[in-house]
């Protein structure tokens, strides 16, 4: 792009930055890391790592309850992420424990079965588009059956809200995809099952999130019912977006490196490990944004109370100062502290449930896809937005056996 465009004039939500995309960022990151763009009404763009990482730890400099997205999207306030402590840390406390990794380690068996049957209805086939059959409905089946504990069919009804509400380019249809999933929200907070809210007794139960937002406390008063929705449908939407455009991005990496594809099928162990790398390099969100609370100086910019902040997870996540040859994908990389999840008092709430489910998936398609590759004349286009996931992966693959029955 032209550099003048890049420097006063960036959009971010410009096809041709985005066909440009890292290229575009490295300029920038070199050449103006802070810098002042008069487009969507005037927002700073941060791109170097000590930058975006002093934004999102400074929570009372940059708020999160201003929005999150640049342009201003159609969306409510979505608690925890668009709160700021001490509220925040109310629901982090609230909800945490349904996220730690000692409360779902029990659904790994559970979610082997999930993965297995998706792959059951395209294995025999010996093709597929990974995006589609596979990325866009597993994660979503995880967390609707065995965290929300609703049903399969409303991961299938939901896809194209989700979808609308990340790609961040038709506010109409952004708006009109909060409203179904305001809906689904509700509805699953009046349907779901009452029981304790204590995340230790609750353990090996579903539903556990929705009883806490339904019953729990913030601030040391009960959830307003509004809030409680808008609760749920972060939970919902993160739950299924990231997650979905992960697992399409690291898989379209192994189809274009037959030697990399071999070398995790032959050492399943080494998946979760890789994974800090795959997230560093292609991040599921690449941005979001935040506004000054005052006049605050950042990378030699003078930036005003009011104004608008977006933070760039990708750009940081190649910057040379952090990381060394970072455009590399390097598998045995031993300095990682990737922002791929964000930093500071917003960190994915969902982090460890997105590896676990983003290592399953991995392992049980590379076990049961060992020669996974692109199908001919496929190729690779990407979302706009502040996600950047794959839209579709054709591939094609060995035939293999069905591993669950058929119902019936």
């Amino acid at each position: 792009m032209d550099p003048a465009a890049l420097r006063h004039h960036f959009d971010n939500l410009d096809p041709e930055f985005h066909a440009e995309f890292w290229g575009s960022l490295a300029w920038m990151r070199a050449e103006c890391p802070v810098t002042l763009s008069d487009r969507h009404g005037g927002f700073w763009f941060v791109t170097r790592y000590d930058d975006v990482r002093s934004v999102c730890e400074d929570w009372r400099r940059f708020t999160s309850t201003q929005g999150l997205a640049i342009p201003p999207a159609p969306m409510p306030s979505l608690p925890p992420i668009s709160v700021d402590p001490p509220e925040q840390r109310d629901w982090r406390h609230l909800l945490n424990p349904y996220f730690a990794p000692a409360s779902l380690a029990h659904l790994e068996p559970r979610i082997r079965e999930v993965a297995d049957r998706f792959v059951d209805d395209f294995v025999e086939a010996g093709r597929c588009d990974i995006v589609a059959d596979f990325a866009s409905v597993f994660p979503g089946a995880v967390f609707f059956e065995l965290v929300l504990g609703a049903e399969r069919r409303d991961v299938e009804r939901l896809l194209p809200s989700i979808g609308a509400v990340g790609a961040q380019t038709d506010s109409e249809d952004a708006a009109r995809a909060w409203m179904e999933l305001d809906e689904f929200s509700r509805r699953l907070l009046t349907e779901g099952s009452t029981g304790p809210t204590d995340a230790t007794d609750a353990a090996d139960a579903t539903d556990g999130p929705l009883r806490a937002i339904r019953t729990g406390r913030v601030r040391d008063q009960p959830i307003e019912h509004a809030d409680q929705v808008n609760a749920v449908m972060l939970l919902v939407v993160g739950g299924l977006d990231t997650t979905m455009s992960a697992i399409g991005s690291i898989v379209g990496r192994l189809c274009e490196d037959a030697a990399l594809r071999d070398r995790l099928a032959g050492d399943l162990g080494s998946i979760p490990a890789a994974l800090d790398e795959f997230l560093r390099i292609e991040p599921p969100i690449v941005s979001m944004a935040r506004t000054a609370t005052e006049d605050v100086e950042l990378g030699g910019a003078r930036i005003k109370a009011g104004d608008k902040v977006l933070v760039s997870f990708a750009g940081a996540n190649r910057d040379p100062a952090e990381f060394d040859d970072p455009d590399r994908l390097d598998l045995d990389r031993e300095r990682n502290r990737h922002l791929a999840f964000g930093a500071g008092p917003h960190r994915c709430i969902g982090s460890h449930l997105a590896r676990l489910n983003i290592t399953i998936a991995l392992q049980q398609l590379l076990t049961r896809l060992p020669d996974i590759h692109f199908a001919p004349g496929a190729g690779v286009s990407h979302d706009i937005g502040f996600r950047r996931g794959i839209r579709s992966v054709p591939v094609e693959f060995t035939p293999g056996r069905r591993v669950t029955r058929v119902a019936g």
